[in-house]
C-alpha cells in the first residue's frame, strides 16, 4: 500500500480517523434510525452535531497523545483524561446551551450527546491501550 512513505505518526492518525469515521458512520445510521422510529427529531436534538464534535475532539485527542507518547509516555494517562476534560468542556460549549435552551435536558437530547461520546471514548481507550502496549514491546 501506500501508507508505507508516510510519517508513522500521520498513518496512525489517518488509520485512526478513517476507522472512527467508519464506526461513527454505523452506530449514527443506527442511532438516528431508533431515533426516527421514536419520533425523536434529529434535527432538534443536534444528531449531527454531536457526533461530528466528538469526532473531531478524539481525532485531535489523538493527534495530541501521538504527538506525546514519545517523550511523556508515561503521562499519556493524564494527557488521555485532560482529553476527556476537553470533550466536556467542548459539550458545554457546543450543545449544552442549546440543550438546555427550554431549562431541562431531556432523554434524548442527553442520549444524542452521550453514544457519540461514548463510541469515541471507546475507541480512544482502545488506540490508547494499543499504543502504550506497543511502546512496552
Amino acid at each position: 500500500t501506500r501508507f508505507h512513505v508516510l510519517n508513522p505518526a500521520i498513518k496512525n492518525t489517518l488509520v485512526f480517523s478513517l476507522v472512527l469515521l467508519a464506526i461513527n458512520i454505523a452506530v449514527g445510521f443506527l442511532h438516528g434510525y431508533l431515533l426516527i422510529q421514536k419520533e425523536i427529531s434529529l434535527t432538534e436534538n443536534l444528531f449531527l452535531r454531536a457526533y461530528v464534535v466528538n469526532f473531531l475532539l478524539a481525532i485531535v485527542i489523538f493527534i495530541i497523545l501521538e504527538l506525546a507518547k514519545k517523550r511523556f509516555v508515561t503521562s499519556l494517562g493524564f494527557i488521555y483524561m485532560a482529553g476527556s476534560l476537553v470533550k466536556f468542556t467542548g459539550f458545554f460549549i457546543f450543545l449544552y446551551p442549546i440543550y438546555n435552551s427550554d431549562g431541562d435536558i431531556g432523554k434524548p437530547e442527553f442520549i444524542t450527546f452521550f453514544v457519540p461520546y461514548a463510541v469515541c471514548l471507546a475507541f480512544e481507550t482502545y488506540y490508547l491501550v494499543q499504543m502504550l502496549n506497543n511502546d512496552k514491546n
